[in-house]
């Protein structure tokens, strides 16, 4: 999964998986990392998978990632003192938050999901682009697809956030 969400005091198992040029042993190479430790904690981390436990209210990036992968696996994990607390949170995530464009005039579509938004707060969800001498974007069919097009050499963060959302989307 690429969200999580968690009351304080309750537990979830992670499992992820490798895809691609896969060797046998090559699970032993994950490495699991978690960004705020004060939120969230990380257990029984067994290759490709953790347990992942809410400690405290809060937001935390749990972060796995590989040495032959291109990129890693960001997942957001969010948590309340209260399941009602927890299900009035509102989320924004994404399943893919990495996208190579080679040639220049290329362009992909980012999409991200929403938790706790209705079809008209989808409207409030605005984008950034950190770098548009390399990257232009525009708006897709809805506030939440955005069209990045590579310009020139570089590269850019392209962040997706909604006032009522706990973090944005980068």
């Amino acid at each position: 999964s690429n969200v999580i969400g968690l009351v304080v005091g309750k537990a979830q198992q992670t499992v992820v998986t490798l895809t691609g040029n896969v060797a046998s042993g090559d699970e032993q190479n994950l490495v699991w990392q978690n960004e705020n430790d004060s939120v969230v904690s990380l257990s029984a981390v067994n290759g490709l998978s953790a347990n992942i436990s809410a400690v405290g209210v809060g937001e935390s990036f749990v972060t796995v990632s590989h040495p032959k992968a291109q990129y890693p696996k960001k997942i957001l994990v969010y948590t309340a003192a209260t399941q009602e607390e927890l299900d009035a949170k509102k989320v924004l995530y994404t399943v893919k938050n990495q996208y190579n464009i080679v040639v220049s005039g290329e362009s992909e579509h980012l999409y991200v999901s929403a938790i706790g938004l209705d079809d008209t707060d989808i409207g409030n969800i605005q984008w950034q682009n950190s770098n548009p001498s390399s990257v232009a974007i525009a708006m897709g069919t809805t506030n939440a697809e955005c069209v990045i097009k590579g310009i020139a050499a570089g590269t850019a963060t392209i962040k997706a956030s909604h006032p009522s959302c706990i973090k944005p989307v980068e």
